[in-house]
C-alpha cells in the first residue's frame, strides 16, 4: 500500500510541477498511475477492514473488563485478547 501511494504522489508531482532546470515536466506515466490507483482500491478495504474490526474488539473488551492502570492499557488489552 505504501508504494502505490508513493506511486500516485510521484505521478501526481510528475504530472504538475515544471523542472526549473530542464523546462518540462517529468515522465509522467498514466498507465502507472491508474495501476497504483487500482491498487489502493484494492488494497485498503482489505487492510483498514481488519484493523476496524480489531479495534472495534479491543474497545469493546476493555470496556467489560476492569480498566488496568497506566498508558498503553488498552494495547495491552488488546495484545492479550489477540492472542487468547
Amino acid at each position: 500500500m505504501a508504494v502505490s501511494c508513493g506511486m500516485v504522489l510521484f505521478q501526481v508531482i510528475n504530472k504538475n510541477v515544471i523542472d526549473a532546470i530542464t523546462g518540462y515536466s517529468g515522465s509522467f506515466s498514466p498507465e502507472a498511475l491508474k495501476f497504483a490507483i487500482s491498487a489502493l482500491v484494492i488494497a485498503s478495504p482489505s487492510i483498514i477492514l481488519p484493523a476496524a474490526i480489531f479495534i472495534a474488539l479491543c474497545i469493546k473488551e476493555s470496556w467489560t473488563k476492569t480498566p488496568v492502570s497506566g498508558s498503553g492499557s488498552l494495547i495491552l488489552s488488546c495484545w492479550s485478547i489477540s492472542l487468547s
